[in-house]
């Protein structure tokens, strides 16, 4: 995920199981359907868990990492799993995500943050996974962002367009494709 996990490989690979206390925001949980099975997962815990099930599945495939990429494993997703996770640009500002949705700045769908979690689908072969693999469309769903280009951001998340991300402070479109990111 650093940065929503990064480059497509040919232009840099990312990734981010150590956990840190975090205070969920009340007002991010969904309250529309207190029943609803997985409602209660707060966006922290997502982002948490896409994060780790991203690190573990780059580290079972670490023996076929590219070796054209000009960086090495280490290098894009950490020395071990627990180093991939706790380094991760989204990891890190996983209550600051939480912020922005508080704020307006992201709108937050509990529902599909479970689909996706059920959903990630790793390709097969770990070649494919670290040049082409992206979420599943109901990860981006769970977290939309609602902040223009050129508007103020803290994270990439806030970004509303599909490239967008969020760099000095501001939503701007990606100079290149990304992978993993809306």
């Amino acid at each position: 995920m650093r940065m929503f996990c990064s480059l497509l490989v040919a232009v840099a690979l990312t990734g981010a199981c150590s956990k840190s206390s975090h205070t969920p925001s009340p007002d991010a949980r969904d309250t529309t359907s207190p029943d609803a099975p997985g409602t209660d997962i707060t966006p922290q815990a997502f982002v948490e868990q896409l994060v780790t099930a991203e690190c573990e599945h780059a580290f079972s495939c670490m023996a076929q990492y590219p070796t054209t990429t000009g960086t090495t494993f280490a290098d894009d997703w950490g020395s071990s799993q627990a180093d991939c996770v706790s380094t991760d640009d989204d990891y890190v500002a996983r209550d600051q995500i939480a912020a922005a949705i508080t704020a307006g700045n992201i709108t937050w769908d509990p529902a599909s943050a479970v689909a996706c979690l059920g959903a990630l689908g790793f390709p097969a072969s770990c070649a494919e996974f670290f040049t082409s693999y992206d979420y599943p469309g109901t990860c981006y769903d769970a977290l939309s962002g609602n902040i223009a280009d050129g508007g103020n951001c803290t994270t990439d998340w806030e970004c509303s367009g599909d490239t967008s991300v969020c760099t000095a402070g501001k939503c701007a479109p990606a100079m290149a494709v990304r992978a993993h990111r809306r």
